[in-house]
């Protein structure tokens, strides 16, 4: 979603329309990013409500509240570490001027993280975190807060090198 919001301009040609538009570079930045966000929250909120549904109608045992709130909340705090992640691929699409850049990079990192999580450093690399966090490794998620804080810095560094490049860059 992210690759698509921030490089479709470049491959319709029509980035020069949006920045003639009388807003700042970063606000339109900014818009984009909020639109991403948004998206992806409401999209995880669609898959929650569409599963818990499923579930009741196929009647699927060995739920209760408990499991259900903290399933939630493990997919709440899964899906924001999965969208603050994603703000380098923003870049890599303003950067690639296209959408097909991110969705490599992206696949790049899934690739790395599955590997770096498999030699036990997944910890360390902020793209495994998410997938350790929600336990589908079989594992309880017990991460260091310096993996959430590397998630955070991530995110800050793709949304301020975004930024930079929506300020600076020669979009030609």
């Amino acid at each position: 979603m992210t690759s698509w919001v921030f490089g479709r301009e470049y491959t319709d040609r029509t980035l020069k329309d949006l920045l003639a538009l009388p807003y700042r570079r970063t606000t339109i930045a900014a818009a984009k990013f909020f639109t991403v966000f948004a998206t992806a929250l409401l999209l995880s909120i669609h898959v929650a409500v569409v599963g818990i549904l499923l579930g009741f109608l196929i009647g699927l045992p060995g739920w209760s509240r408990s499991s259900l709130s903290d399933g939630l909340i493990v997919l709440l705090v899964t899906t924001l570490l999965t969208i603050a992640l994603s703000t380098p691929a923003a870049f890599v699409a303003c950067w690639g001027k296209g959408y097909l850049a991110p969705l490599g990079f992206v696949i790049f990192m899934v690739v790395v993280a599955q590997v770096v999580a498999a030699i036990g450093y997944g910890q360390y690399f902020p793209w495994a975190v998410p997938a350790l966090f929600s336990g589908i490794a079989g594992e309880e998620p017990t991460l260091p807060w310096s993996s959430l804080l590397l998630i955070l810095l991530t995110s800050m560094a793709g949304i301020g090198a975004t930024f930079s490049w929506w300020l600076w860059a020669d979009h030609q």
